[in-house]
């Protein structure tokens, strides 16, 4: 991202200007993404731009 806060109270990461937010193969990209340090979870924000997620599932996960 190109912005980048840290809220030291609430443990908020809050990334603006571009924001990818990657885990391996699994991204998240949107206008602002808020990361919640203490609960290990993440909201992603649209606005001009559409908010883009990608999951991989591993090659031997059965889905019904």
């Amino acid at each position: 991202c190109g912005k980048l806060t840290y809220f030291v109270d609430s443990q908020l990461l809050r990334m603006e200007d571009k924001p990818l937010l990657q885990d391996g193969p699994n991204s998240l990209t949107g206008e602002v993404i808020n990361f919640h340090i203490r609960e290990n979870r993440s909201e992603v924000e649209g606005g001009k731009e559409r908010v883009k997620a990608i999951f991989m599932t591993p090659e031997n996960l059965k889905v019904q």
